[in-house]
């Protein structure tokens, strides 16, 4: 089923949709289990008239205990803002408030060019909301931000495309660059720094500005390459209205149910330009459905707006699961979320309530983003939850809970489930930069992020999990760092996400979580051996003792993209569960990735719960804004054990490069010295060449080389043993520009 979604509902309309929306999520105590029970209609329809008989209420006293508690929170949602130092505006109308009087397109332009950060990724993927967010954009997004700037303040305006000479590009990915260079003993390591590499290059020869009426004649705006207002480099081919296809970015989020049949089942798709979605928070909850007992409806909310699919059966079921498709011109990306998969002993429709939410990320968080983001997610669900106990003081009635009030619970859900997902990004954020300027490189988000996050609520126990998908951060080497610093960072962004992961999540809900890297240790403990398979070995996988799904999913790493797999050779034992698990890497680039297969709360223990009373119902809810506000701040307060995350990941990625290609013994690791010269480590160098039959050229080991000096590279500046120092030759650090390496053992 497809839904378009249409026009907005008022303001108005939205925030008593809010308000009705979350009285009932609160009235939502009988488990959804019940109604798919076995019993029939009549039974369940006898057993919801006597609840309503006895509906609950809240004395004055518990209801003034409630405010006060609200009132707390408030004031600690106030406080979100105060928070850091990040001053950056998020808005068009906060932009030209900043902005110099009068708004002239030369005012504009200089601003553009002083606020915004060039970011070498390909297509619109932030669009105007977003670049100011991120703080940072490429030229597709940056036109887009100077257009819309330059549109409200009342200037007539158009885009056009051209192509960048080589020379050009150069000049523009030198706005990168920052003076820096890496020492060794307190001089400067003898290092080979190449230049921008040939493939970045022909990307952005295709170039994007705006022209704007000025004089009766357009002029060029050119933020991204021109020095000058009035001036760009590129000659225009081209003039546009909107912005060319080619360019457009757009976004498919299907949800599809695959039956114990093996039937699969597409029951819910929405699609459009990415910048509809991008910074948001989706929900989709489920309602049950009218024509068999064990049914769910799922439904999809955006905003304000809600979608309805296909029914599930629930009882035929085995896995659920989110396939994202991204298409911006002729480049497409696509890539797949599990969020269930069914098991005797785990059934997520048993439970009480259960939710997702998926936060899409296209550009890099800030802190003001998050502390804005919390403070109003957190207000509306107060205002809300208010409202609600002055209803059950005032009437002692419970409200119905039909179809349409559970629908309308999923639309609020959307407010509180928004704050742990923007917490977590902005955790990492502050990693991938810290780690960034400990290695000497700038990443580059080169595609959108989506946090998948799952919620189940048993009594008074709320169950959270959430995974990253779809990302790539790449890194580019500044000043006078060597190029294996980018397979450094490749390399060592896999880990961090694996280890944060589990870190934010235990921290923020209770449970100790399982990581790959875990996996990965159980298994050396039990004995387990090892296999690396890439396209030349693909045969390796029938001798995987995994399941089928899992075998595909490796085969379509390995074929499709190019990856090479390391993975223990059956399941293992963690908890007295069986857990399976591998490591990807790109061998051109170093980019490692984590892959755990369980679906979302798989770890969650199932068994029967009490009911509820409305007044814990109440704690409940606001306990639970609390934590979302303790997560937000956290978030927006530099963690020491950040140091401590990164020596891990470190000491990890270096006993991985290792164990790629290894048979016997591990592969012996390079020597420094030879790495920063040749991130190969000496060896033949590898392309994205094929052979006559198809497959990647050289050995596994010579693939992968550029992995292992990475590897070097990282543990060396974790030591100590290479040090980081920006700004001129002639200058001494003073330490502002990146924090202390870590001392790693």
């Amino acid at each position: 089923m497809r839904e378009i979604f249409g026009h907005s509902h008022s303001t108005r309309a939205a925030v008593l949709l809010r308000a009705v929306t979350f009285v009932m999520m609160l009235a939502w105590a009988a488990p959804l289990s019940a109604q798919g029970s076995g019993q029939d209609g009549a039974e369940t329809t006898e057993n919801t008239s006597a609840q309503d008989v006895a509906g609950p209420s809240i004395t004055a006293s518990e209801l003034n205990t409630l405010k006060a508690r609200i009132s707390e929170l408030r004031g600690e949602a106030r406080r979100l803002n105060s928070q850091g130092e990040d001053t950056r505006v998020l808005s068009v109308d906060e932009a030209l408030r900043q902005i110099p009087r009068p708004h002239s397109p030369g005012n504009i332009y200089r601003w553009v060019r002083d606020t915004i950060a060039f970011e070498p990724y390909t297509g619109a993927l932030r669009g105007v909301q977003g670049t100011l967010i991120a703080g940072s954009g490429n030229a597709v997004d940056q036109a887009l931000l100077t257009r819309e700037l330059l549109r409200r303040a009342g200037h007539t305006t158009r885009l056009a495309t051209g192509r960048l000479h080589d020379a050009d590009i150069i000049e523009v990915l030198a706005s990168l660059d920052t003076s820096a260079r890496v020492e060794r003993d307190g001089k400067p390591a003898e290092v080979t720094s190449e230049g921008p590499d040939a493939a970045l290059i022909a990307r952005l020869r295709d170039h994007i500005w705006v022209e704007v009426e000025h004089r009766g004649k357009f002029i060029a705006v050119d933020p991204v390459a021109a020095p000058l207002v009035g001036m760009t480099p590129a000659r225009a081919q081209a003039h546009h209205d909107r912005l060319p296809e080619a360019l457009a970015t757009t976004l498919e989020v299907e949800l599809v149910g695959r039956l114990t049949d093996t039937q699969r089942i597409s029951h819910l798709t929405i699609s459009g330009p990415l910048s509809r979605y991008a910074y948001r928070t989706l929900t989709l909850g489920f309602e049950p459905d009218a024509t068999r007992a064990r049914g769910r409806i799922p439904v999809l909310m955006v905003g304000d707006q809600a979608s309805r699919g296909q029914a599930i059966p629930v009882d035929a079921l085995e896995s659920l699961e989110l396939n994202f498709r991204l298409k911006s011109g002729a480049r497409e990306q696509r890539w797949t979320q599990t969020l269930y998969r069914g098991a005797a002993d785990f059934d997520i429709f048993a439970f009480d309530a259960q939710h997702f939410s998926i936060t899409l990320m296209p550009g890099w968080s800030s802190d003001a983003w998050l502390a804005r983001h919390a403070k109003a997610s957190a207000t509306n669900a107060l205002e809300a939850l208010q409202s609600y106990a002055d209803d059950l003081a005032s009437t002692g009635d419970a409200p119905d809970t039909g179809s349409d009030e559970i629908r309308a619970t999923d639309a609020m859900m959307h407010e509180l489930s928004a704050l742990l997902p923007a917490a977590f990004i902005r955790r990492l954020d502050r990693s991938i930069s810290q780690s960034a300027n400990q290695l000497g490189v700038r990443p580059v988000l080169s595609q959108p992020r989506a946090v998948v996050t799952a919620s189940l609520r048993r009594g008074d126990e709320v169950f959270v999990d959430l995974q990253l998908s779809g990302d790539r951060v790449d890194a580019l080497p500044l000043g006078e760092v060597p190029e294996v610093a980018s397979a450094a960072f490749g390399g060592l962004y896999g880990h961090l996400l694996d280890t944060l992961t589990a870190e934010f999540l235990e921290q923020h809900g209770g449970r100790r979580m399982l990581t790959v890297a875990r996996i990965f240790r159980r298994a050396t403990h039990q004995r387990i051996p090892f296999t690396t398979v890439d396209a030349r070995t693909i045969e390796k996988l029938d001798t995987l003792r995994i399941s089928d799904a899992i075998r595909a999913q490796l085969g379509d790493l390995i074929r499709r993209q190019g990856h090479v797999i390391l993975s223990p050779l059956q399941n293992v034992d963690v908890d007295g569960v069986e857990r399976f698990g591998w490591w990807s890497v790109d061998p051109l680039s170093g980019w490692m990735r984590a892959h755990p297969t369980d679906a979302l709360l798989a770890q969650v223990e199932q068994r029967d719960a009490d009911a509820l009373s409305p007044t814990r119902h109440l704690d409940l809810h606001a306990e639970l804004v609390a934590h979302s506000l303790r997560a937000a701040s956290s978030s927006l307060t530099p963690s020491s054990s950040d140091n401590a995350s990164i020596c891990v990941a470190t000491r990890e990625l270096l006993a991985l490069s290792r164990a790629f290609c290894a048979t016997s013994q591990p592969i012996a690791s390079p020597e420094l010295d030879v790495c920063l010269n040749d991130p190969q480590g000496g060896q033949v160098p590898i392309s994205a060449s094929t052979d006559m039959l198809g497959l990647a050229g050289g050995s596994c080991v010579e693939r992968l080389a550029t992995t292992r000096c990475g590897a070097v590279y990282a543990r060396a500046v974790a030591r100590g043993e290479l040090t980081l120092r920006y700004g001129d030759a002639g200058q001494t650090s003073d330490g502002e520009v990146t924090p202390p390496a870590p001392r790693c053992q």
